[in-house]
């Protein structure tokens, strides 16, 4: 079985109408992690309406309830087992990697498993500052990894797609999954700033508690070195 691993991004999008002539044996598998925004919600509906289409559904907000927000940087004792070891209180943090694993990629890479794949596409490129360990080309466990977009640069996928591309990358670097995503920072300011109301305010209220808590670890950090500089 052939299958496209979708975000939803412009890379995917580019992705999904580039197999075109793939779509009657073609398989969309998207990952859904409980905290998508609306637009992000209609695409997938028109997509329901093109290709054979796997909904995989994991709980985002429960992960952050019981784990905590992700973080680019992790103070350790505001994560759970932090709270405990140190006896600190407040938000709890976690590594941003381990909140996309959890409510993306290792519930979508599960599905592909248990639907037998044997070919799985993915929007990756080499530009990508950001890159998973499988190569272009690359068969683990008897499935070939295909990324078909790997040299394309930003301005073809943006060319390709044309009036296809989601309007919010007109203003925007980053890709819509979770609103109330506190990680990737580098790339995410402009997604945050434009929020709704309510959810900015949310969301700038967890990143103000974030900062608090590295800097208060900052400061035992610069404290340690200046006393042994000394």
């Amino acid at each position: 079985m052939e299958i496209l691993q979708f975000s939803g991004g412009k890379d995917s999008l580019a992705c999904l109408y580039m197999l075109e002539p793939k779509w009657d044996n073609l398989t969309v598998v998207w990952g859904n992690s409980g905290a998508a925004y609306p637009e992000t919600l209609e695409l997938m509906e028109k997509i329901k309406k093109l290709v054979r289409f796997v909904e995989v559904k994991a709980d985002q907000p429960s992960f952050i309830e019981n784990v905590g927000y992700p973080s680019d940087i992790l103070s350790i004792r505001s994560t759970p087992l932090g709270h405990v070891v140190h006896g600190t209180n407040g938000r709890r943090f976690t590594d941003y990697l381990s909140c996309c694993n959890a409510n993306l990629w290792r519930p979508v890479d599960q599905r592909c498993k248990e639907l037998g794949a044997t070919v799985i596409y993915r929007g990756q490129r080499k530009q990508d500052e950001k890159k998973g360990p499988i190569m272009n080309g690359q068969v683990v466990d008897g499935v070939k990894y295909v990324f078909p977009l790997y040299e394309w640069t930003t301005d073809q996928v943006k060319w390709f797609l044309g009036d296809r591309i989601p309007s919010y990358y007109l203003a925007e670097k980053s890709s819509h999954d979770c609103w109330s995503c506190t990680a990737y920072l580098e790339d995410n300011w402009e997604r945050i700033k434009n929020l709704p109301n309510e959810k900015r305010e949310h969301v700038m209220n967890v990143l103000m508690d974030m900062r608090d808590v590295i800097k208060r670890d900052m400061n035992e950090l610069d404290g340690v070195i200046n006393g042994c500089l000394q």
